[in-house]
């Protein structure tokens, strides 16, 4: 049986105690060795990260939304982006480089609607 299931069609890889997007790009690019030597197309596969992520309209809300979180939030945080929109944006930007087709927000405070807001609005391309 091939390391990987042909009827999977996303993978999700999570990594966080290293640069992200190096980290993310060379765990893409063992992962598509891997398919190659399993007889399998990468390029039939969709490659999707997770992203720790806090934003604010400004730096300054953004750091005051983190330090709500508390000692595990920072810490879990420093491994993701705290910023404003250009701040998130540029993270995606490197991720989508490195090869990701998708990333999905990891979100400390799920009922802070305004922070969700703002992303929809600022963060995530239509």
């Amino acid at each position: 049986m091939p390391p990987f299931s042909h009827h999977h069609t996303k993978v999700t890889i999570r990594r966080f105690n290293s640069d992200m997007a190096e980290d993310v790009a060379e765990r893409f690019a063992n992962f598509r060795r891997v398919c190659e030597q399993s007889g399998r197309d990468p390029a039939q596969v969709r490659l999707s990260t997770t992203l720790p992520v806090c934003c604010g309209a400004t730096r300054a809300e953004a750091a005051r939304r983190a330090e709500a979180l508390g000692e595990h939030g920072l810490r879990m945080l420093r491994l993701g982006v705290t910023g404003d929109p250009g701040d998130v944006t540029g993270r995606l930007a490197e991720l989508a480089e490195a090869g990701a087709d998708t990333i999905y927000f990891h979100l400390y405070d799920v009922a802070d609607l305004d922070h969700i807001r703002l992303l929809g609005a600022r963060c995530c391309p239509s």
